[in-house]
């Protein structure tokens, strides 16, 4: 991204924040904003945090949160997702929602898709996923896992990979699973953290069993603590592991690149059924709202899980500022510089990247 597109989307952000609003128990941040980009030309959308508070001050608040965008390519995603603590913490929901018109880029599969297979498509995507856990320990959840993806293509390059049908995923379906999830969250908030961690370990199967097109067995553990370093700078880091068995759709494989793990490198750039990936970030109060970050992080995809290797690590890192919208909730407005292997971005979101 430009200089110029990186001012030109911080002025209107600038521009067009609102402050939060409280009524009762309930923080509302409204968050409209505009962008650029070449898959989608001029784009804009809105997306509103409620946090729910109870009576009591220990208890974690609940967060709801729906998002629009639309572009001037016709291009629409529309979601809704929140994370809601019940009973004063006895039962956790997550949930996320939504419908999306969207552009992507595709590489091929593997820890070493080159840069000239580049193409781009453009999928239809309807998805629900929810989590229902049930507390049986301090800060430790357990429960199960349902997720539905409807998943058509809307558009694919003639000639390449997605339009000839050689990758798996690319026809039209239903991807159907169901799992286990298990959680032990004994961070000090949920919006930034300074202390505690996060593992959660989720074991799913999908099926034609459950109404689903494709047939695989998936794990997935994520593990992050927080560690405050002084008053005003925290440490953070973070460990991905991910296995998939048989063929999953290329669009539900472990990947690489984005706003949230080895920022810097294209969302996919590098996609497989495992994963392995962590990554840190020192986190820094500058002045009054503004803070800093600095990240690094390293990842690799394979087809099998003996294929990983030490010279097979992608890295990346970079730096960021934070302004901080909301004291009581913790929340920031994010905006990092990622610089991947021969790429680079820039990403402006709400909340931390972990």
């Amino acid at each position: 991204m430009s200089a110029a597109r990186i001012l030109t989307t911080l002025a209107c952000l600038a521009l067009l924040l609102p402050g939060p609003a409280r009524a009762g128990d309930a923080s509302v941040i409204p968050f409209p904003f505009l962008f650029y980009m070449p898959e989608t030309k001029f784009g804009g959308g809105a997306t509103v945090l409620v946090f729910l508070r109870g009576d009591d001050p220990e208890v974690r608040p609940s967060m709801i949160s729906p998002i629009l965008i639309y572009t001037a390519k016709r291009q629409t995603m529309l979601y809704l997702t929140g994370e809601l603590y019940l009973d004063r913490e006895a039962w956790r929901l997550d949930f996320v929602g939504g419908y999306s018109n969207y552009p992507d880029t595709f590489w091929g599969l593997g820890n070493d898709a080159p840069d000239a297979a580049e193409e781009d498509f453009t999928p239809r995507r309807a998805l629900l996923n929810l989590s229902l856990k049930r507390r049986v320990a301090p800060a430790l959840y357990v429960g199960g896992r349902f997720d539905f993806a409807r998943r058509t293509m809307r558009e694919s390059e003639a000639g390449g990979l997605l339009d000839t049908a050689a990758i798996p995923g690319v026809c039209d379906g239903n991807v159907v699973s169901a799992g286990l999830s298990v959680t032990h969250d004994d961070r000090d908030s949920t919006t930034f953290p300074r202390s505690g961690g996060f593992r959660d370990l989720i074991l799913t199967v999908a099926g034609g069993g459950l109404g689903g097109d494709y047939d695989y067995r998936a794990f997935r553990l994520n593990a992050m603590h927080f560690h405050a370093l002084s008053e005003s700078s925290v440490l953070a880091a973070e460990i991905i592991a991910e296995a998939r068995s048989d063929e999953p759709p290329f669009d539900m494989l472990g990947q690489l690149g984005g706003d949230t793990l080895l920022r810097g490198d294209y969302a996919g750039r590098y996609r497989d059924r495992n994963l392995l990936a962590c990554q840190a970030e020192w986190r820094r109060h500058l002045w009054r709202r503004l803070g800093g970050v600095v990240f690094a992080g390293v990842g690799e995809v394979s087809r099998d899980i003996g294929d990983f290797t030490l010279n097979g690590l992608h890295a990346a890192g970079g730096f960021g500022i934070r302004f901080l919208l909301d004291e009581q909730e913790g929340l920031n407005l994010r905006a990092d510089w990622g610089f991947g292997e021969g790429s680079s971005g820039f990403y402006l979101n709400l909340g931390e990247a972990f």
